[in-house]
Protein backbone atom coordinates (compact mmCIF):
# COMPACT_ATOMS: atom_id res chain seq x y z
CA UNK A 1 0.00 0.00 0.00
CA UNK A 2 2.77 2.15 0.77
CA UNK A 3 4.40 1.68 -2.69
CA UNK A 4 0.89 2.67 -4.11
CA UNK A 5 0.40 5.91 -2.32
CA UNK A 6 4.19 6.93 -3.18
CA UNK A 7 4.25 6.20 -6.88
CA UNK A 8 0.80 8.33 -6.89
CA UNK A 9 2.72 11.05 -5.13
CA UNK A 10 5.91 10.95 -7.56
CA UNK A 11 3.68 11.02 -10.33
CA UNK A 12 1.22 13.50 -9.50
CA UNK A 13 3.52 16.38 -8.09
CA UNK A 14 5.84 16.95 -10.49
CA UNK A 15 3.01 17.40 -13.08
CA UNK A 16 1.42 19.63 -10.36
CA UNK A 17 4.83 21.75 -9.91
CA UNK A 18 5.46 21.86 -14.16
CA UNK A 19 1.92 23.16 -14.45
CA UNK A 20 0.33 26.67 -15.42
CA UNK A 21 -3.34 27.64 -16.06
CA UNK A 22 -3.25 29.84 -19.60
CA UNK A 23 -5.15 32.78 -20.51
CA UNK A 24 -7.80 29.50 -21.01
CA UNK A 25 -7.68 28.40 -18.06
CA UNK A 26 -5.94 25.58 -19.48
CA UNK A 27 -3.50 23.58 -17.95
CA UNK A 28 -0.22 24.04 -19.73
CA UNK A 29 2.39 20.96 -18.23
CA UNK A 30 5.07 22.54 -19.70
CA UNK A 31 5.19 26.35 -18.07
CA UNK A 32 8.17 25.87 -15.68
CA UNK A 33 10.42 23.41 -17.95
CA UNK A 34 10.09 26.54 -20.75
CA UNK A 35 13.61 27.45 -21.04
CA UNK A 36 14.26 31.25 -19.58
CA UNK A 37 13.89 33.12 -22.84
CA UNK A 38 10.71 31.37 -23.59
CA UNK A 39 8.98 31.76 -19.91
CA UNK A 40 10.31 35.55 -20.03
CA UNK A 41 8.49 36.06 -23.60
CA UNK A 42 5.24 34.31 -22.21
CA UNK A 43 5.65 36.85 -19.14
CA UNK A 44 5.53 40.29 -21.18
CA UNK A 45 2.92 39.28 -23.77
CA UNK A 46 0.78 38.09 -20.59
CA UNK A 47 1.53 41.16 -19.34
CA UNK A 48 0.66 43.30 -22.65
CA UNK A 49 -2.43 41.75 -23.12
CA UNK A 50 -3.49 42.70 -19.52
CA UNK A 51 -1.62 46.09 -19.25
CA UNK A 52 -5.52 47.52 -18.99
CA UNK A 53 -6.26 45.60 -16.08
CA UNK A 54 -5.63 48.04 -12.70
CA UNK A 55 -4.89 44.51 -11.10
CA UNK A 56 -2.07 43.21 -13.15
CA UNK A 57 0.64 43.05 -10.76
CA UNK A 58 3.81 41.38 -10.48
CA UNK A 59 2.66 38.61 -7.97
CA UNK A 60 -0.44 37.92 -10.60
CA UNK A 61 1.40 37.52 -13.15
CA UNK A 62 3.69 35.09 -11.48
CA UNK A 63 0.37 33.17 -9.75
CA UNK A 64 -0.88 33.48 -13.52
CA UNK A 65 2.74 31.35 -14.69
CA UNK A 66 2.82 29.27 -12.00
CA UNK A 67 6.28 30.41 -10.46
CA UNK A 68 6.46 32.44 -7.63
CA UNK A 69 7.19 35.99 -7.38
CA UNK A 70 10.61 35.62 -6.37
CA UNK A 71 11.10 32.81 -9.42
CA UNK A 72 9.44 36.56 -11.57
CA UNK A 73 11.69 38.70 -10.32
CA UNK A 74 14.88 36.76 -10.69
CA UNK A 75 13.70 35.52 -14.28
CA UNK A 76 12.93 39.63 -15.37
CA UNK A 77 16.66 40.30 -13.74
CA UNK A 78 18.16 38.38 -16.11
CA UNK A 79 17.21 40.21 -18.70
CA UNK A 80 17.88 43.36 -17.07
CA UNK A 81 13.76 44.08 -16.81
CA UNK A 82 12.44 46.24 -13.89
CA UNK A 83 9.08 44.33 -14.27
CA UNK A 84 7.28 47.25 -12.11
CA UNK A 85 9.37 50.04 -14.25
CA UNK A 86 8.37 47.79 -17.61
CA UNK A 87 4.70 47.99 -16.62
CA UNK A 88 5.00 51.56 -15.58
CA UNK A 89 6.30 52.26 -18.93
CA UNK A 90 3.90 50.17 -21.15
CA UNK A 91 0.93 51.71 -19.66
CA UNK A 92 2.15 55.30 -19.91
CA UNK A 93 2.96 54.92 -23.28
CA UNK A 94 -0.71 53.49 -24.25
CA UNK A 95 -2.49 56.20 -22.07
CA UNK A 96 -0.01 58.52 -24.23
CA UNK A 97 -1.49 57.42 -27.57
CA UNK A 98 -4.82 57.36 -25.92
CA UNK A 99 -4.38 61.37 -25.32
CA UNK A 100 -2.76 61.69 -28.32
CA UNK A 101 -5.89 60.27 -30.80
CA UNK A 102 -8.69 62.36 -31.92
CA UNK A 103 -10.93 61.44 -29.95
CA UNK A 104 -8.95 60.99 -26.74
CA UNK A 105 -7.93 64.93 -26.88
CA UNK A 106 -11.78 65.42 -25.35
CA UNK A 107 -11.60 62.41 -22.90
CA UNK A 108 -10.94 63.02 -19.18
CA UNK A 109 -7.02 62.49 -18.29
CA UNK A 110 -8.61 60.41 -15.12
CA UNK A 111 -10.14 58.12 -17.53
CA UNK A 112 -6.95 57.58 -19.62
CA UNK A 113 -5.02 56.81 -16.71
CA UNK A 114 -7.60 54.43 -15.51
CA UNK A 115 -7.90 52.90 -18.51
CA UNK A 116 -4.86 52.22 -18.86
CA UNK A 117 -4.87 50.16 -14.91
CA UNK A 118 -3.54 53.79 -13.12
CA UNK A 119 -5.51 53.49 -9.97
CA UNK A 120 -4.97 57.07 -9.20
CA UNK A 121 -4.94 59.78 -11.75
CA UNK A 122 -1.98 62.49 -9.37
CA UNK A 123 -0.25 59.22 -9.48
CA UNK A 124 -0.91 59.05 -13.34
CA UNK A 125 -0.09 62.98 -14.22
CA UNK A 126 2.98 62.64 -11.95
CA UNK A 127 4.64 59.57 -13.57
CA UNK A 128 3.90 60.98 -17.14
CA UNK A 129 5.33 64.45 -16.75
CA UNK A 130 8.77 62.41 -15.27
CA UNK A 131 8.43 60.37 -18.66
CA UNK A 132 7.60 63.26 -20.96
CA UNK A 133 8.70 66.30 -19.76
CA UNK A 134 4.55 67.37 -20.17
CA UNK A 135 1.27 67.55 -17.94
CA UNK A 136 -1.02 64.88 -19.78
CA UNK A 137 -3.16 67.77 -20.30
CA UNK A 138 -0.79 69.55 -21.91
CA UNK A 139 0.15 66.67 -24.02
CA UNK A 140 -3.23 66.28 -24.79
CA UNK A 141 -3.91 69.91 -25.78
CA UNK A 142 -1.23 69.66 -28.56
CA UNK A 143 -2.20 70.44 -32.12
CA UNK A 144 -0.08 68.04 -33.80
CA UNK A 145 1.00 64.77 -31.34
CA UNK A 146 4.42 64.40 -30.14
CA UNK A 147 6.20 61.41 -29.93
CA UNK A 148 8.56 60.00 -27.01
CA UNK A 149 11.85 61.83 -27.46
CA UNK A 150 14.62 59.78 -30.01
CA UNK A 151 11.50 58.03 -31.42
CA UNK A 152 9.84 58.82 -35.03
CA UNK A 153 6.76 60.60 -35.52
CA UNK A 154 3.55 58.55 -37.14
CA UNK A 155 5.43 59.64 -40.44
CA UNK A 156 8.20 58.12 -39.33
CA UNK A 157 10.28 61.11 -39.26
CA UNK A 158 12.97 61.65 -36.12
CA UNK A 159 12.19 64.40 -34.32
Amino acid sequence: MATCELSISVVCEPARWASKRSRSGAIDPHARSAPPDILLERVLSYARTHLTRPDLTPAAIAAAHGISLRGLYRLCSRSDISLEQWLIEQRLEGARRTLSAPNGRTRPIGAAAHAWGFRDASHFARRFREAYGVTPRAWQRTPEPRTRPGQPDRTGQHP
